[in-house]
């Protein structure tokens, strides 16, 4: 199959009353934005690829000034093996905060200095092999690179690895199962004196299917101990009991309890799909470093996303992570409803070389809702929340409501016009306590696939 490619080009003007985003002296502010996009997907037997690239242009008309940013996003399974064995590479250009106790712009036209380009690769291969009818094995091994444009880290520049090596009789889908699994995780820093990060799991699995949906197991294994960051062997013994059911194409789910190298332990993971709409959630407790973190700043493949409103470049942690995600999304005639909500604790935390740290906790999400009036008019209002608890005893709580009318001029073009308010209030000494208000009005051009 032919690459399918899609261009897009929009021509706005915004007006804010508070540019940078301060508490004092508030600066309004008339910006010209040009935004050029293109993205490319295929998808075939040997190739699925899916890449965006985008271009923001703004000139500030007051103060007369402009900037560009460009922004990637590039996923790309080559089959080498078609169904068998994957090669994976990725690519990303986004932007990362540099200190989550300052100014969090939600928008990139805001001038306040605390965003950095952060450039993200990956490649790896996967593996999918079946050994008879009912044996599977499956491995996979993924290298992201993280590459700051700046220095803004006492590490600046990382390596992390994630790899997993699997068998299992589960494809018989009855009787008696069995999996052996080992995962290992790696953090690598480009700094003399930094330990690198290693956690290892080694785990036996037995269970039984007790109908052809549900499987019920016991685990366990041996781990990395807890309490020896500086030493990834398998030292400490865990466990765990649970089950998996899945449901055609349509619903899956497991839950699992046991005790690990760090203390009890728990997970649930449900996605269902009902037609109208798809719903996922997800509670997890895992050890983990702030380099493995996925949620930097969303993505353009993946711009739900809710972003890591903790993560700090300048530093380096390992800690527990427990957290709790729940999306929805429902499309009906005339509206739809697309949230995300989550609650993140980050306990145990430490530095590599086993100090301690005070715990932090982040909470949020983000809910649109839409009407359409006809073929040709919509409206969603959104919100977006977000409570922070820092090391330091500081707080803060950020929130964004907009409204936004979509209206269709042809097949092709599409006049917007949003309004926003943004408020951050803080109790840290770096935070800014400001309120802005944007209006945008812009036109969109599509020019067809071809």
């Amino acid at each position: 199959m032919a690459a399918e490619i899609e261009p897009v080009v929009e021509l706005g003007v915004l007006r804010t009353d508070n540019l940078t985003l301060t508490s004092v002296d508030p600066l309004s502010e008339t910006i010209w934005r040009l935004a050029p996009s293109l993205r490319v997907t295929q998808e075939s037997t040997r190739i699925s690829a899916d890449a965006i690239y985008q271009m923001e242009a703004f000139h500030y008309d007051d103060i007369g000034e402009s900037e560009v940013h460009n922004f990637f996003d590039g996923t790309l399974a080559v089959g080498l093996v078609p169904e068998r064995l994957l090669y994976n590479v990725g690519v990303s250009r986004t932007q990362a905060i540099k200190d989550p106790q300052s100014t969090i712009p939600p928008n990139n036209f805001v001038l306040t200095g605390n965003l950095v380009d952060l450039d993200q690769y990956f490649m790896g291969p996967e593996l999918r092999f079946p050994l008879g009818q009912a044996v599977v094995l499956e491995a996979d091994w993924r290298r992201t690179k993280y590459r700051y444009s700046e220095p803004v880290r006492t590490t600046d520049n990382y390596d992390y690895d994630d790899g997993s090596f699997g068998i299992d009789n589960f494809a018989a889908g009855r009787g008696f199962a069995w999996a052996l699994r080992y995962d290992t995780q790696r953090a690598e820093y480009d700094v003399v004196g930094v330990p690198p990060y290693e956690y290892r799991q080694a785990a036996v699995e037995l269970g039984a299917w007790s109908s052809a949906s549900t499987r019920w197991f016991v685990a366990g294994g041996k781990e990395s101990a807890w309490d020896d960051p500086l030493d990834p062997s398998l030292e400490d013994a865990f466990w765990e009991v649970g089950f998996q059911r899945t449901v055609a194409e349509r619903l899956s789910a497991e839950f699992a309890v046991g005790d690990r190298s760090f203390g009890s332990s728990g997970r649930l993971i449900v996605d269902y799909d009902f037609g109208r709409g798809d719903t996922a959630f997800s509670y997890t407790e895992v050890p983990t470093t702030n380099s493995a973190d996925r949620y930097l700043r969303g993505g353009l493949l993946d711009p739900d996303q809710p972003p890591d409103y903790l993560f700090q470049p300048d530093g380096v942690e390992r800690f527990i992570a427990k957290r709790l995600q729940w999306s929805l999304s429902v499309e009906l005639d005339r509206s739809g409803i697309n949230f995300t909500v989550f609650d993140e604790s980050r306990e145990e935390r430490t530095q590599l070389d086993g100090v301690a740290l005070p715990d932090e906790t982040q909470s949020g999400g983000n809910v649109a809702f839409t009407w359409r009036f006809g073929p040709r008019l919509s409206l969603t209002a959104a919100v977006l929340r977000a409570d922070r608890d820092f090391a330091d005893e500081g707080r803060s709580k950020l929130s964004t409501d907009s409204l936004t009318a979509d209206y269709r001029l042809g097949a092709r073009t599409t006049l917007l016009v949003s309004y926003e308010q943004w408020e951050d209030r803080s109790s840290t000494g770096a935070g800014v306590n400001y309120e802005a208000e944007v209006v945008t009005a812009s036109v969109s051009r599509t020019f067809g696939r071809q």
